[in-house]
């Protein structure tokens, strides 16, 4: 339905649209109409206030990172915007769906140099290093068409952070607007049947496979778990992928306690992972690299694989256990195996930094299974990937 609203009305609508409920930001004249507009809405999207902006973005941040939804912040520009910069940054490595929603001075005052208010040189060069898409609204009428297309570069594909600027007049400019009835498909590619069926030959005659995930196979648990026990192959996660495969299970090992498996792994499968595993611990002839990745550019950054597969997490790894399944692949149970290599590992670290572990345990022992513990860079932060038992996915934060 065609309604007559305001930029900052648009805004709103755009965000109701596609179901968020929380907003992280500091108010500034540059945004009163757009706070204005939250106003009536204040029962329907909460709106969390922070002192500075890094705060608010930071916090955008973390609130993708725990629920997988999009964070959404907004600050004002210029400076405003330059305090967001370390954790659009930390949201663009950590793969985080985060949207910035800033301004900029009036349209007339831009790239003039008159010392306007919060005016910055090149703000859109300045996001455009930060996202991985944003765009600029110069009438109100565009509003609607952006705010989809910003969820919808969001969320396709490898998320990362995207930012939208709507300059303090649009946001106040009135203009009649529709909203399509539809939002946009998030679509992602189908896994190739054809490099399936290769993976699926791979595996069938691999004595020794492993599988790496990262954080690219959150979403994809309990598809990557039921492809592990059909393989008996280890589950290795460092960082982002920690949780994924709960570390009660015998088959999730973290990495560095895996690295002895290396040398006699014949077949890797990377699930949602940059792969540093093959860059650090070397690759020769006999190993083969089947990958499973979203961002085609991702699957052959550390080394070429036998097998790429651009597709989601979750579907290629049910595709592959399908055609696994109908060949009735199996091995042995390797599960005794894979618990006297994790038994052996916490010793040593207990035995060689004990005084981290024992902190980690204390706060393991404190938390519940689904509690969350954001690490930070310090001896206690860093060992956190070592010896912190992890049992869900998103419940260990880290900036990788």
């Amino acid at each position: 339905m065609t309604e007559k609203l305001t930029g900052g009305q648009a805004l709103v609508a755009g965000l109701q649209r596609w179901n968020v409920d929380t907003l992280f930001g500091l108010p500034g004249v540059h945004l009163d109409h757009f706070f204005a507009a939250l106003y009536p809405v204040k029962d329907k999207i909460r709106i969390l206030h922070s002192r500075h902006e890094q705060g608010a973005a930071y916090m955008a941040l973390g609130y993708a990172m725990v629920t997988g939804r999009p964070g959404v912040f907004t600050v004002v520009p210029g400076p405003g915007l330059l305090n967001t910069c370390a954790a659009l940054a930390t949201a663009y490595a950590c793969n985080a769906p985060v949207l910035c929603i800033t301004s900029t001075v009036n349209l007339p005052l831009l790239e003039k140099n008159y010392g306007s208010l919060h005016e910055i040189s090149d703000q859109p060069g300045v996001l455009a290093g930060l996202t991985k898409w944003s765009a600029r609204a110069n009438y109100a009428a565009e509003i609607p068409e952006l705010m989809d297309e910003a969820f919808r570069q969001m969320l396709s594909g490898r998320p990362r952070p995207v930012a939208l600027e709507i300059p303090p007049e649009i946001m106040g400019q009135t203009a009649l607007m529709q909203y399509p009835n539809e939002i946009p498909i998030i679509r992602h590619p189908t896994p190739d049947p054809e490099k399936i069926n290769a993976a699926a030959d791979l595996l069938g005659t691999a004595k020794e496979p492993l599988i790496i995930v990262g954080g690219g196979a959150q979403d994809a648990g309990t598809e990557v778990l039921q492809l592990a026990e059909l393989l008996q192959a280890p589950v290795i996660s460092r960082q982002m992928g920690r949780g994924i495969v709960s570390d009660k299970h015998a088959l999730s090992i973290q990495a560095a306690a895996g690295h002895q498996l290396w040398k006699t792994t014949d077949v890797v499968i990377g699930i949602g992972t940059r792969l540093q595993q093959v860059r650090e611990w070397g690759i020769d002839d006999n190993l083969k690299v089947i990958r499973i990745e979203l961002d085609p550019v991702e699957i052959t950054r550390i080394a070429p694989p036998a097998i790429n597969l651009v597709a989601d997490a979750g579907e290629a790894c049910q595709a592959l256990y399908n055609v696994l399944k109908k060949r009735n692949v199996s091995r042995a149970d390797q599960t005794a195996k894979f618990k006297s290599i994790k038994q052996d590992f916490r010793k040593e670290l207990e035995r060689t930094i004990t005084r981290q572990v024992e902190y980690l345990d204390v706060i393991r022992d404190a938390l519940p299974e689904d509690g969350i513990l954001v690490d930070e860079l310090t001896q206690v932060g860093h060992v956190t990937k070592l010896a912190m038992p992890v049992y869900q996915p998103r419940s260990l934060l880290t900036s990788g």
